[in-house]
């Protein structure tokens, strides 16, 4: 449920920056699809990296918190410094706690809801 909850509004989001930049609706749907199929590559190299010998899962560890750091430092800050000239500090701190607070929330009630599920 978690994972629905993270990549529909992914998918979304890919969606909408597709067709707005005149992609036409079928183009952008296949192109979305590929994109989400790349999962499964992931999936298995991960997979893979598991079966590997220690060295090799540090240096897949590695890689990826490389990426992560790459993506919030370069994509990430550039847009929360356009969004705090654009409008000030209350809205943005308002904005980000906002967002941090509706996200732990929605973790913990899926945390009570699965264990209630559990059989």
């Amino acid at each position: 449920m978690a994972l629905v909850c993270r990549a529909l509004p992914h998918e979304l989001g890919d969606f909408a920056v597709l067709t707005s930049t005149g992609m036409k609706v079928k183009k952008a749907l296949l192109l979305n699809l590929v994109s989400a199929l790349a999962a499964f590559l992931g999936v298995y190299v991960g997979i893979g990296a598991g079966d590997l010998a220690l060295p090799a899962r540090v240096w897949v560890l590695v890689v990826a918190a490389g990426i992560f750091l790459y993506v919030a430092l370069a994509v990430l800050i550039p847009e929360l410094v356009r969004y705090f000239r654009h409008y000030g500090n209350a809205r943005m701190f308002v904005a980000q706690s906002g967002g941090m607070l509706a996200g732990f929330a929605l973790m913990f009630v899926l945390v009570l809801v699965e264990r209630r599920l559990q059989f």
